[in-house]
């Protein structure tokens, strides 16, 4: 019995000491490659920082867990470049600043069990996207300070375990849709100081546990393309609120979240027709101008002719009729129509298309040829289009001509009563062409018509006598020395005559 008690303790102390040499055979090997082994937090860890490695160290123990290879100057990552080397139980892989320039996408074959891997800090320009395929159980991912300017499709597919990549301060542009694809509880993607100015929404729609999202630091350019990727962070809460744009210039500086939606928009785009179109018709040509519009959110569309805006509706001789219709490419066509135009000649029309990005336009010529009694439809301007103009022209004439003979009228109401009598005696009392007047007659029309001269001297004769007449002419000197000396022959007769009897 004691013998066997012995056997027992003989045989512990072996296994002690064998443990033992062993334990001091991998730090004895690892300390030889210029690195330092050590058990940090449980785990073996070799600690090979600034030692000037050109390649990933030869005979360090197959049960190291950890190896930090950070501040040396190993340019390429080759295939199978652990596994070669027998370093197929790391848990943690750290290789900051290693000035490394490419990375096989079979460099990590056989790190199956690998949780955390850090290369930043390097100039990595491309990650294939079979780069993490073999260490599929990676739940940390630390790619900043990089030259990586893609991610491809693939690049971080059907990872389980994956939890975090941060891509910091990279020159990234593009992220393809399918780069984080299947991957469950992925929760925190950093992509701060990179060259983004566009995210597809694609590229998180796969990814539903993402809690944790930075992206600031990017010349984000805010238009209507960035949009569905906004309202997709806003929907599912992400941390966004220090994210600003840089374009364009009206909402430079500005942080997402103080930005209305439709103020992510697009620049109006014109279609059709051309800048500075023109368009030659005959005058029996129907003219219809068709504008086609595309913009996010959707343009306000306005015509002008002449630098006047029209619409649906009539002015002098031109009928314009607007409406529009959309085609399978989402795209807007404003046409307008033009009828019952007697104007043949040159016109110009404008197409301005505007949103809260822009405004655009598009300059129209129209040359229209032909007789100036067609409309620039080509149907003559029918019966029924011209008798209100007719029945117009009648009415006008009509009343001109009543207005002519009112005044007419009213001049000749307002002319002096006695005028008329006035020329009648200076036509019978002057001479004319040097004839003498018949003394009997003439003696006739001043007894009938006597003027002031013979009542004054007759009233001798009868001294009761008529109230006289006003003329408001008086005769002329020629006409006054005619009438004295015939009035006194007379006067000087009748007295005679009057004596006698």
């Amino acid at each position: 019995m004691i013998y066997l008690y012995t056997l027992i303790t003989l045989l512990l102390w072996a296994a002690i000491v064998s443990h033992s040499a062993s334990e001091l055979d991998w730090v004895t090997v690892c300390n030889q490659q210029t690195c330092r082994c050590k058990w940090v937090s449980g785990q073996k860890t070799a600690e090979c920082i600034n030692s000037g490695l050109t390649s990933i160290p030869k005979n360090l123990s197959n049960e190291m867990q950890v190896l930090d290879l950070s501040n040396n100057k190993i340019l390429e990552m080759n295939k199978d470049a652990f596994r070669e080397v027998g370093l197929i139980n790391l848990h943690k892989l750290i290789a900051r600043s290693c000035s490394i320039e490419l990375v096989d996408k079979d460099a990590f074959r056989g790190l199956e069990i690998l949780i955390e891997l850090d290369l930043s800090d390097n100039n990595i320009h491309v990650l294939h996207p079979a780069t993490f395929r073999d260490p599929f159980r990676l739940r940390k991912i630390y790619l900043n300070h990089n030259l990586i300017q893609r991610l491809r499709n693939g690049l971080f597919n059907n990872m389980s375990f994956l939890q975090t990549v941060e891509l910091n301060a990279c020159l990234i542009t593009d992220i393809e849709p399918k780069t984080f694809y299947n991957i469950t509880k992925f929760n925190s993607l950093e992509l701060n100081g990179n060259q983004l100015t566009n995210i597809k929404p694609e590229v998180l729609e796969s990814v539903p546990s993402l809690i944790n999202l930075e992206i600031n630091n990017n010349p984000w350019r805010c238009d209507c393309k960035l949009r569905p990727f906004m309202n997709l962070v806003m929907n599912k809460n992400l941390y966004f609120k220090t994210a600003s744009c840089a374009e364009p210039p009206r909402l430079l500086n500005k942080l997402w979240g103080d930005i209305k939606p439709d103020d992510f928009a697009c620049q109006p785009i014109i279609q059709y027709p051309a800048q500075s179109s023109t368009f030659q018709l005959d005058d029996d040509e129907l003219m219809t101008i068709g504008c086609k519009i595309y913009g996010e959110p959707m343009p306000s569309v306005q015509w002008v002719f002449n630098n006047r805006p029209i619409s649906n509706y009539s002015h002098g001789d031109y009928k314009f009729t607007v409406y529009e219709s959309v085609d399978n490419t989402m795209a807007k066509w404003i046409n307008l129509t033009v009828s019952r135009s007697r104007l043949i000649g040159k016109s110009e029309f404008k197409c301005i298309a505007q949103n809260p990005a822009g405004l655009e336009e598009r300059k129209i010529t129209v040359i229209v040829q032909g007789g100036s009694n067609k409309s620039i439809l080509g149907s003559s301007v029918s019966m029924k289009e011209s008798l209100p103009i007719i029945i117009g022209l009648v009415a006008g004439i009509f009343i001109i001509i009543l207005l002519l003979i009112v005044c007419c009228l009213c001049c000749y109401r307002r002319r002096p009563a006695g005028s008329g009598l006035l020329s009648k005696k200076s036509h019978t009392n002057g001479f004319s062409n040097g004839d003498v007047p018949n003394h009997h007659n003439h003696v006739t029309s001043l007894v009938s018509e006597p003027s002031e001269q013979q009542k004054s001297l007759l009233a001798v004769v009868n001294p009761v006598q008529k109230p006289p007449r006003r003329y408001e002419s008086s005769p002329t000197g020629t006409e006054m020395t005619e009438l004295k000396r015939n009035l006194l022959d007379e006067t000087s007769v009748s007295v005679n005559r009057h004596g006698e009897e």
